[in-house]
């Protein structure tokens, strides 16, 4: 039986940002976002990791994660759920219940709510780093059954976030 544990991360904090040559036409249209993360060799090694995000339709979509950074980028019209939730597969014959892994999660998210021109209205910022954990293999399956993190946030119409759930399908 293969544990499944979730990983998730979105922004947060405000900073505007103002250009002459652009002007805003005040109205938020949209949200970009950029999803980074890095994840240790050992993590790659005991299990499968699947991301899933809200794409550009505003329906959920997911890729394999395969190497030590992960990112995405992903633009939506207002109003829109954005977020990111990383499923952990472990592969258990990869497992040895003696050894011990170097367990690293390390997430960025970005988001900037754009008018119709493209000009920056708002932009948020969350890190949601998951710490370098060293973990014998016999305690994977508990700690990821343990430790699921998931963000999801709502932009409105006038550009503000507010959180939410989305349901992943998974």
């Amino acid at each position: 039986m293969m544990a499944i544990a979730a990983l998730a991360f979105v922004g947060c904090g405000d900073d505007d940002d103002n250009n002459a040559t652009n002007p805003s036409s005040g109205k938020p249209e949209s949200v970009a976002y950029i999803i980074t993360a890095d994840f240790s060799t050992d993590l790659l090694s005991v299990a499968d990791l699947t991301a899933y995000y809200i794409n550009e339709k505003g329906s959920v979509a997911s890729e394999a994660i395969t190497t030590t950074t992960w990112t995405k980028t992903v633009t939506q019209k207002l109003p829109c759920k954005i977020g990111c939730k990383i499923a952990v597969a472990l592969k258990k014959a990869n497992i040895e219940n003696t050894k011990t892994y170097t367990i690293l999660c390390a997430p960025d998210l970005n988001a900037t709510v754009l008018d119709k021109n493209g000009k920056k209205l708002k932009t948020k910022r969350s890190s949601l780093s998951i710490k370098s954990s060293k973990l014998a293999g016999s305690k994977l399956e508990d700690y990821f059954s343990r430790n699921k993190h998931e963000v999801a946030l709502q932009c409105t119409t006038n550009g503000d976030f507010d959180t939410t759930t989305i349901d992943w399908g998974i």
